[in-house]
């Protein structure tokens, strides 16, 4: 059972300027029937030779957070999860804040299934991502940003949450609180 979305909005309160600097951002985490997770390693780019679900910034031209999520799925893996009847679950919203540099980031993680191997045919390296599979136990930690190691096994999970973490140099987590709904 999905919580009401303002359960996920109101797990906390971040402050002021976190709200008037925040980039709104989707990730998109793909599970075959085996159980393997569909992750790209970022190629260009912020956090580039890290691991992590598909997705990106939400721009104003999209006509919401969930489309925002389907346009960049196609853009960085080829797959029209939209075009395919395939629907997205958002499991998870994320507080963000890098401290080298600055940056505040609204994350909205989105699972989705995967039933038919058709849905992926179109998957490709793109300049942006290189796409592989992992089990969840085998996934490159060592290669991924140190918070994700405490939500990624959530989303895969499906276990619906709302998480606030902060970053410093070199990536370290000085703040995590995750709060299970």
């Amino acid at each position: 059972m999905e919580p009401p979305a303002d359960k996920l909005d109101s797990a906390f309160d971040p402050p002021d300027v976190f709200h008037k600097e925040k980039r709104i951002y989707t990730e998109v985490f793909l599970q075959r029937p085996d159980g393997s997770v569909l992750l790209g390693e970022k190629k260009r780019g912020f956090k580039k030779g890290k691991f992590f679900g598909y997705g990106g910034k939400v721009e104003p031209s999209d006509k919401s957070i969930e489309g925002a999520a389907f346009r960049e799925m196609v853009e960085e893996s080829g797959i029209d999860l939209k075009a395919s009847g395939v629907p997205l679950k958002e499991i998870g919203k994320l507080y963000v804040q890098f401290n080298f540099p600055k940056k505040y980031l609204e994350i909205h993680a989105f699972k989705v299934n995967i039933k038919e191997e058709s849905v992926l045919s179109n998957l490709r390296e793109t300049d942006e991502m290189k796409p592989m599979w992992f089990m969840p136990d085998a996934i490159p930690w060592e290669k991924c940003l140190p918070d994700v190691r405490s939500w990624y096994p959530l989303v895969i999970n499906e276990s619906h949450f709302s998480a606030q973490f902060v970053l410093g140099e070199n990536d370290t987590c000085l703040f995590e609180e995750i709060v299970n709904l």
